[in-house]
């Protein structure tokens, strides 16, 4: 097991941003890029396990210089949320790298090699879930590559959270807030997850309308936190909150205020936002992914051409990086040339 980590990671991602601006066309050749906002940068791939390598690969750019190694990674199933729902509390020390799904999957080439670019010997590499939904086989694959395998998982979501919460507890330390998502729907937990991320929270989850036994057993065993709620009663129920004897609610009338209303959940030196398509199907896997980011992620949607009031409302004054997950058809260039403006 590797120590606790240093301090977080060093905030200081615009020069990669300026490269990967250049690289994917968002800034013309020859035009000055001295500005107080930076241009954003489209971060996407073709299918789940590419667009998580594209994330890793911009964020971790200089994998193996100063302040930017991979500590380790997380491996999450590609084809559903419940697992990696709740990686954020491990993503500020490496990437979340998706594989194929069920007891029959195998590790991908484009995965192996990634995890050999970011991870010393011997590093972690965590999987999120059971066999039944990350495979066997692709553990020893993984284990030959020289790392070590740690595998957090319950009966179900819920406990795989509570698994992946003892997990970072143990990396960082306790931590003074404890994060509460409902478990069977993705946009609150994923906004939820950027900031489990960044300020290294754990991140559990619950049913709706009945609080789950492994959540109200993590809280009761870890008792010194303030407990904050994601989503409104619509989401998570009265009756959960009290059960989890909740403290606050971060909520709003929709997915998108929801997310939105986390971002003052962030440290102040927090300047940089992500935005991604918040009302696809699968807009979780970009998501999930862009956790490792460290910064706000606003759920935008679900017409991709437009930037909605509230991501427009959110991004005034944040002159920092911006960030946009997904190709154009999930936030397209009028929006996101909106997106610049709104800062």
């Amino acid at each position: 097991m590797l120590s606790p980590l240093p301090p977080s990671r060093l905030r200081r991602r615009a020069p990669w941003m300026v490269a990967v601006a250049l690289a994917v066309g968002l800034v013309p050749v020859g035009v000055a890029i001295a500005q107080s906002a930076p241009a954003a940068v489209r971060l996407e791939g073709t299918d789940p396990s590419s667009q998580a390598i594209a994330v890793s690969t911009a964020t971790f750019d200089d994998a193996g210089g100063a302040g930017t190694t991979a500590r380790h990674v997380v491996l999450g199933r590609d084809d559903e949320f419940a697992d990696s729902l709740a990686a954020g509390p491990l993503l500020d020390g490496g990437p979340l790298l998706y594989v194929p799904g069920g007891p029959d999957g195998t590790l991908p080439g484009p995965v192996a090699t990634e995890l050999q670019r970011l991870l010393p010997p011997a590093a972690d590499v965590f999987v999120a879930g059971g066999a039944a939904a990350v495979s066997e086989d692709i553990v020893s694959a993984v284990e030959a590559l020289g790392y070590r395998v740690v595998r957090l998982a319950g009966e179900e979501r819920t406990a795989t959270a509570a698994a992946i919460a003892d997990e970072a507890t143990t990396l960082y330390g306790p931590a003074d807030t404890v994060l509460v998502a409902r478990a069977d729907r993705w946009p609150d937990a994923v906004a939820g997850g950027a900031l489990a991320a960044s300020e290294r929270l754990p991140l559990l989850l619950t049913d709706g309308s009945g609080a789950s036994a492994a959540t109200v057993d993590w809280l009761r065993a870890h008792p010194d936190h303030e407990v904050v709620v994601l989503g409104g009663p619509a989401a998570i129920e009265a009756s959960v909150f009290t059960a989890l004897d909740a403290d606050r609610r971060v909520t709003g009338p929709t997915r998108a205020h929801t997310a939105a209303a986390m971002v003052a959940e962030f440290g102040t030196d927090v300047t940089g936002t992500t935005i991604v398509q918040g009302f696809a199907d699968d807009g979780w896997v970009l998501a999930n992914a862009g956790a490792t980011l460290l910064q706000p992620l606003l759920l935008n949607g679900p017409d991709v051409d437009t930037l909605s009031g509230v991501v427009v409302e959110a991004l005034a004054g944040r002159n920092g990086e911006l960030v946009v997950l997904g190709g154009t058809d999930r936030v397209g260039p009028a929006a996101l040339t909106a997106a610049e403006d709104a800062r």
